[in-house]
């Protein structure tokens, strides 16, 4: 762990990278620090471990809802059929208008889901609406990747370039 004298005070754990951004493990708690926090993310997928993945591919969740496993946030969204297939052909968010349409069309599922008492449709009707709602404003950047492969996939500079995706969070 390093020392580093950083804003008027000695804070340990800082890691001042050479482009002048915070890489400190507990940026948020260091209030004096003026530096943009660097992410020292990677790409989930780079060792997503399949295996232990509650959602396989393959199953009808339809026929076998048993199989379907409450998870946090959208986890499980781009699997689970025949869901994916009924609800993600209506998941659109490229303008505001064909977002409202797509997220009403959504909501229009979810209602009928719940008055089939299928548990699995709404859920997964909800994790559509939640990505709607989420997953526009945190494009990260114009082209839609977020990390640089071929530099050891450090993040990339975020922004849309499309000022009707930002979100006022």
């Amino acid at each position: 762990m390093l020392n580093k004298k950083f804003c008027g005070v000695v804070w340990s754990g800082w890691n001042i990278g050479s482009e002048g951004l915070c890489t400190a493990t507990e940026h948020n708690s260091f209030p004096n620090c003026s530096k943009p926090m660097r992410s020292t993310r990677k790409p989930s997928y780079l060792n997503f471990d399949l295996e232990s993945y509650p959602w396989k591919a393959g199953v009808d969740y339809k026929k076998h809802p048993e199989q379907y496993r409450v998870g946090k946030v959208e986890q499980g969204v781009l699997i689970c059929e025949p869901y994916k297939s009924k609800i993600g052909r209506y998941w659109r968010f490229r303008t505001e208008v064909i977002a409202r349409e797509s997220s009403e069309r959504i909501f229009g599922m979810f209602k009928s889901y719940i008055r089939q008492n299928d548990f699995v449709g709404a859920d997964m009707s909800r994790k559509y609406l939640q990505m709607g709602y989420t997953v526009p404003g945190d494009m990260p950047t114009k082209g839609g990747k977020k990390f640089d492969r071929e530099a050891g996939y450090s993040p990339l500079e975020r922004g849309t370039g499309e000022e009707e995706k930002q979100l006022n969070k």
